[in-house]
Parts: structure tokens; C-alpha cells; sequence
């Protein structure tokens, strides 16, 4: 049965029709002339890569190696089986994680000596053993304590986790803790009693909540799980009663704390305004 040779269309029988087996003089000319097709296609390259910018030319580089190449293999980050079960299972992970550590040192508190004389926040000690600034937001001063800001936490908390991603959410929880514990111990320096001592997350709490509602004021709270109320209207009522409290001297409420995350949380909710994010579902959330 003949064959045609492809390169000089001459037919040729089945022994004769590779082109090395005939001598084929049209594998030459289609040699040459895919050797002058690549010398065009780099000479037009270069000449491309002469009027753009550096980052231009870098990209018409590597899209040209990759053309000669081919395509390479995408080398996809290896995942701990482990890791994804937890996040799945737990998706709000540092919200449950903060829950997990305030719990644990609450125990601590009964069963360590001396612990909350340690690491309780004291303005007149704060600037001299600063680790109170941070060990303060993780304590509490009673069972009730820990349930109130326990269930804010979980609510609150696991909502803006969800919105924003857990090192975000991590890093509003701990600036409004650190600025509420601030707040409060300069309150104590200058017109309060430097000796007050205070523990709590409620400042963290209320950067949370104020964070929260700036981004997301579709959400409604039932206000002692009673008052049906818009997340902002709950946190203007939230931040008069706390006003009104600072005016009362002899009531062991840091008020000047949860002021001081509430005005953190705003900032970083208009911030994160600014960014694109609110908005989202429309819930019902207990307080």
C-alpha cells in the first residue's frame, strides 16, 4: 500500500515512507522554515519586551519560556488532615479557643495562691509589670462574670469570626482589650483610685460588639434576651448605661474599660467599612 510523505508529497512504499528512508529533501525546507518561525517569534519578543515596563518585560519573558517548555506541574501546599477536621468541626476556632483559655484561667484563679493579686489589672502596677495589661482580659471576678461574657463571646464573637476570619477577629479581641485595659488605668491615675483592681474581657467584648455593629447593623439583638433591638441601638444603650455608671464612683463596674474597646471597636468597624466588608446575613443574636 503506497504512502504520501507529508514533507515533499511523493508516494513511497511502507518501507520507503519515513523521510529518513527516501531522502527526503522536504524534511530540509520544513526545518528551515520552523527554524526561522521561532527565530521570528523571540525577535518580535525582544522587540515587545523594549517598549514595556520591567514588570511588562518580565511577564513576556515568562510566558515565552513557558511556550518552549510547556506546562509545569502547580505543586499544591500540603494540608494536615487533622487541622482541616478541627476547622471544620470548629470553624470559629479562636472564638472557641479564647472560651477554652478564659475557662482555664478562671480555674486557675481558685487553685493558684495569690493569682489575682499577680495578674489582675492595677493601674498604680500597670506600667511597672505590664503583663497585667494582657493576663487581666482572661480573668473574672465571679461565676456570673464568666457566664455574661462568656455568652457575648459566643455569640458576638462567632459572628464577627465569621465575617472577618479568625486573625482578624483575634487581632480586634486583643487591641480592645489592650486599649480598654489602658483606658481604665489611666482613669485610675488621674481621677479614679489607683489601687481599683479589675479583671474581665468585657473591654475586649465591647470592641467585638462595636466592631460588629458598625459592619453589620442589619443584625438584631434581644437586649436581655427580652428587648428586641438593633445592634446599634444596643450598643448607644450599652454605652449610656456604661456612662452613667462612671458617674457613680462606688459601683466596681470598669466602665471606663468597655468605653475605651467600644471607641476601638468603632474605629476598627469603620475601618474595615472603608475595606468593603458588611453587610452580609440578616441574624438574630441574644445578649
Amino acid at each position: 500500500m503506497p504512502f504520501t510523505c507529508k514533507f515533499c508529497g511523493k508516494r513511497f512504499c511502507s518501507d520507503h515512507r519515513l523521510p529518513e528512508n527516501h531522502d527526503c529533501g522536504g524534511l530540509e525546507s520544513y526545518k528551515a522554515d520552523k527554524q526561522r518561525e521561532d527565530n521570528i517569534i523571540t525577535y518580535d519578543a525582544e522587540r515587545e519586551q523594549e517598549t514595556f515596563s520591567p514588570r511588562q518585560r518580565q511577564s513576556l519573558t515568562d510566558r515565552l519560556k513557558q511556550k518552549i517548555s510547556g506546562p509545569q506541574r502547580v505543586r499544591r501546599p500540603q494540608r494536615s488532615p487533622l487541622r482541616e477536621s478541627v476547622q471544620q468541626s470548629f470553624p470559629e476556632i479562636a472564638t472557641f479557643g479564647i472560651l477554652t483559655l478564659i475557662v482555664i484561667v478562671f480555674l486557675l484563679e481558685y487553685s493558684v495562691p495569690r493569682f489575682m493579686d499577680m495578674f489582675a489589672l492595677v493601674p498604680n502596677a500597670m506600667f511597672t509589670e505590664p503583663w497585667r495589661i494582657i493576663t487581666s482580659m482572661f480573668m473574672h471576678a465571679n461565676e456570673f462574670h464568666l457566664l455574661v461574657n462568656a455568652m457575648v463571646l459566643f455569640f458576638f464573637g462567632a459572628e464577627l469570626e465569621r465575617r472577618l476570619g479568625s486573625k482578624k477577629f483575634i487581632e480586634i479581641y486583643f487591641v480592645s482589650g489592650v486599649v480598654a485595659a489602658l483606658g481604665f488605668g489611666l482613669h485610675g491615675l488621674t481621677i479614679g483610685d489607683p489601687a481599683q483592681m479589675a479583671v474581665g474581657a468585657s473591654g475586649a467584648l465591647f470592641g467585638v460588639f462595636a466592631t460588629l455593629a458598625v459592619i453589620a447593623p442589619q443584625i438584631r439583638v434581644l437586649a436581655f434576651f427580652v428587648i428586641p433591638l438593633k445592634i446599634r441601638q444596643a450598643l448607644v444603650l450599652f454605652a449610656l448605661f456604661d456612662i452613667f455608671m462612671l458617674t457613680q464612683g462606688s459601683i466596681p463596674i470598669a466602665s471606663s474599660a468597655h468605653l475605651s474597646g467600644l471607641a476601638t471597636g468603632l474605629v476598627y468597624g469603620y475601618l474595615l467599612k472603608k475595606q468593603g466588608y458588611g453587610e452580609g446575613r440578616y441574624d438574630l443574636l441574644s445578649i
